[in-house]
């Protein structure tokens, strides 16, 4: 069947699917420079039911519905932001005020506190909900509210040398951390230690997402991940070579069943495969993040990742089957075509072939100096040796923002110095000796480059076509044809100007169209080899297709039918004139059976 159609021009479109391979084309990204106009740092992202993005900054609540931007004045500056899906409100935690966000029925947003007059709650930086109750967390106080009623129910204190530091919900319970107690759980409105509670009594617990429905995974604040089943605790690992963990973990939300996200606060965020820990996709300074120092973290219904950073919100589709492989570097020309062989990705451009490889950077090996108390005591009538290493300052995102240090940890350390030295002067015939120490580390931090591009040997001229055969990939040049195989190439036809590579055909042949007729190469020998049907036919061809054993080739204002000669019979040639006032490039191509022109003006 022969058909020929006028398109307004010719467009090559190269899908790639990565789903099998090491590398992961990263996901689209959107940055919103229209946000750093507002404001440039938001702590806390969520959505409403109303499908309105909301980011809590210094100004109040900036919300986005896709088109405009607006701010929700607030009486006190917001930190914390949680939807929650029972009664559709979003619940906000601010300084020394709690409360949640009400749409009036003109569709004004406006915040009803629900601390009343109390002042001590604290810097609210967490909000949790379960079914009937909302939580408003701070290291100071936890205050509990029905979901229904909006009445505070119950307000935990913290004392002043024990402020919380972390708070969680399970499947069955409710735990709070407190510094130097430990993980405590919560009944009948009474905090009970756990008997594992001790292993993060010198931890923040920074978040908690749901794992299944018996574990959670907490991240803590030196960088670890946790399962946790209400007792025991499973260690966690991200195949990320510790990426992590180096970059400090800031936040994690739960992107969708299978997948979760981590921020940092120098690498940017991270995609990860939830039951496998397997690393999906960095979203970095590398592939397009304006900054690696992620604010806050949060996700829309359409699972779209939002990031906070020092230059606006950037907001990565999650959901597209799409992947940008531009990002890595090593490429240099202009981008003309793509072809995944062999679980590799191979690029042509104007300066040759590439093909995106793995490579794991270093930064150069930095010496550390980390000191140490070495405490020697020793007894009238034995001596013993303690090592004891100093619980690590926690920082977290606030207190890096800020340049906070919490009270109660000043007052913690001040009273631990005093209380050692009234031991010493209790009890003389003990000797206290505390001995600085220096370890030196010399610590090679992991690049965020995972892989780059590297060109194919032998190639050095613009390359417009890759096709994959049996035995390699098939490459146009201006120059010639190639075989790209083993990551260099060898010429096969050279000092051609090669204009098209047709699909291989049902007899093992691939037809080449150049500035100066057409040849086949053929694998019915097992290797490519040229072998050119009429030498006496110069015309220019710009495409060329087999359809039923019969060639169809694109010229210069017209398309020609080629029956190919048999023995001492010659090809037959048949053209079909294009009507155009000026000369055009008519292109073939065969689609189900079906022969399809193209021309340049349509």
């Amino acid at each position: 069947m022969f058909i020929i159609r006028r398109t307004l021009a010719f467009a090559a479109i190269i899908i790639l699917y990565g789903t099998a391979l090491g590398q992961n084309g990263a996901p689209l990204l959107s940055n919103y420079r229209e946000s750093r106009e507002i404001e440039n740092q938001s702590w806390a992202i969520c959505q409403d039911q109303y499908n309105v993005m909301m980011f809590a900054n210094r100004r109040g609540i900036l919300t986005f519905d896709g088109q405009d931007w607006n701010i929700i004045d607030m009486p006190s500056v917001p930190y914390s932001l949680k939807y929650c899906p029972v009664n559709s409100k979003v619940f906000v935690g601010c300084d020394n005020n709690y409360g949640y966000i009400l749409k009036d029925p003109k569709g004004i947003y406006n915040f009803v506190s629900l601390s009343g007059d109390s002042a001590g709650v604290g810097l609210i930086t967490k909000v949790l909900t379960t079914d009937s109750t909302v939580f408003f967390y701070s290291d100071q106080s936890i205050s509990r509210h029905n979901l229904i009623t909006g009445k505070l129910e119950k307000r935990w204190l913290s004392k002043n040398n024990e402020p919380f530091t972390g708070m969680f919900t399970t499947p069955k319970n409710t735990f709070i951390n407190m510094l130097k107690k430990g993980l405590h759980r919560l009944e009948a409105d009474s905090l009970f230690p756990i008997v594992t509670g001790y292993l993060l009594e010198n931890e923040d617990v920074l978040f908690s997402l749901p794992y299944n429905k018996n574990l959670v995974l907490l991240g803590l604040g030196n960088g670890s991940l946790s399962l946790f089943d209400g007792l025991k605790f499973y260690d966690y690992q991200i195949k990320d070579d510790g990426y992590v963990k180096q970059n400090i973990l800031s936040d994690g939300i739960t992107v969708s069943d299978s997948l979760y996200a981590f921020s940092t606060l120098d690498g940017g965020a991270v995609i990860v495969e939830k039951n496998s820990g397997k690393l999906v996709n960095t979203i970095n300074y590398q592939n397009g993040l304006p900054d690696d120092e992620i604010f806050a973290i949060g996700r829309d219904n359409t699972y779209g990742l939002w990031l906070s950073h020092q230059y606006g919100l950037t907001r990565a589709d999650l959901n597209l089957p799409v992947g940008n492989y531009s990002i890595y570097p090593g490429l240099k020309g202009n981008y003309t075509t793509a072809i995944w062989y062999n679980n590799e990705l191979y690029v042509a451009t104007s300066e040759g072939v590439y093909y995106l490889t793995e490579t794991r950077n270093y930064t150069e090996p930095q010496t550390i100096s980390k000191p140490e108390s070495t405490r020697t005591t020793i007894a009238p009538t034995t001596s013993v040796k303690q090592t004891q290493e100093a619980p690590k300052a926690k920082t977290g995102l606030f207190s890096r923002i800020f340049g906070k240090r919490t009270t109660t940890q000043e007052k913690t350390e001040a009273e631990a110095k005093k209380e050692t030295g009234k031991k010493e002067d209790k009890n003389k015939q003990t000797t206290v000796k505390t001995v600085p120490q220096e370890t030196r580390q010399s610590v090679a931090r992991i690049s965020t480059v995972t892989y780059q591009y590297k060109k194919i040997d032998g190639l050095n001229e613009k390359c417009r076509q890759l096709v994959s055969t049996p035995e390699g990939i098939l490459a146009s040049s201006n120059k010639g044809l190639y075989l790209i195989s083993g990551h260099s190439a060898r010429v096969i036809v050279p000092d051609r100007y090669i204009n098209y590579i047709g699909k291989r055909t049902k007899n093992d042949r691939y037809y080449i169209a150049t500035n100066d007729g057409y040849f086949y190469v053929s694998l019915e020998t097992g290797t490519l080899k040229p072998v050119f049907p009429d030498k006496t036919f110069t015309q220019t061809v710009h495409s060329v297709v087999s359809i039923n054993n019969t060639l169809w080739a694109g010229g210069d204002n017209a398309v020609i039918r080629i029956k190919p000669g048999t023995g001492s019979q010659p090809a037959e040639y048949h053209s079909y004139a294009i009507k155009s006032n000026f000369p055009q490039k008519c292109l073939v191509e065969e689609i189900n059976d079906t022969l399809f022109l193209m021309t340049e003006t349509g």
